[in-house]
C-alpha cells in the first residue's frame, strides 16, 4: 500500500485537535486530521459536554463560537462573580460537530473519521508518521509534524 504524506498529521479530533488542524491548514500546511469516532468534537460532540467554561479562546475558538452563535446554536452566559471572562459558551453539541468539520474543510484540511492510530512510525528516535487502521487495512501515513 502506498504511503500517504502530509506536512501535519493530527491524531484526535477533539477541540484541541480541531484547533491544531485548522491552524495548520490555514497556514498552508497539507494537513490530515484523524478521528476514531464518527464525528469531530471529542467530549464536545461525543460525550455531549455542551459548554466551554471560561475559555480564553483564540482564532479557531472565536470562529467556532461565532458560527454557533450566528446559527442560534449557542449563547454566552456571563456572571462576573462566578465566571472568568469571557464567560461560558453553552452550545448545541450536534451543531458544534458539524461546524468543527466545516472549519477543517474550509481551511483545506482533510479528515478521516472512524480511523484508529495503530502505532507510531519512528526513525532515529523521531516520530515521522503513524499506521492508520481503516476498513481497507493498515495505511502508513508520514508527516513532517505529528500532533497527538
Amino acid at each position: 500500500m502506498t504511503t500517504r504524506r502530509y506536512d501535519v498529521l493530527v491524531c484526535g479530533g477533539g477541540p484541541a485537535g480541531v484547533g491544531a488542524a485548522v491552524a495548520a491548514a490555514r497556514a498552508g500546511a497539507r494537513t490530515l486530521l484523524v478521528e476514531s469516532a464518527s464525528c469531530l468534537g471529542g467530549v464536545m460532540g461525543n460525550a455531549l459536554v455542551s459548554s466551554f467554561c471560561d475559555s480564553p479562546g483564540g482564532p479557531v475558538f472565536a470562529d467556532l463560537a461565532r458560527r454557533l452563535l450566528d446559527l442560534g446554536a449557542a449563547e454566552w452566559r456571563v456572571d462576573p462573580v462566578r465566571f472568568r471572562p469571557p464567560g461560558r459558551l453553552r452550545f448545541q453539541p450536534e451543531t458544534a460537530r458539524a461546524v468543527a468539520l466545516d472549519l477543517v474543510a474550509e481551511a483545506g484540511g482533510e479528515v478521516l473519521l472512524g480511523t484508529f492510530v495503530q502505532g507510531a512510525l519512528v526513525e532515529s528516535g523521531r516520530v515521522v508518521g503513524v499506521g492508520l487502521a481503516t476498513k481497507a487495512g493498515v495505511v502508513p501515513v508520514r508527516a513532517g509534524v505529528v500532533v497527538d
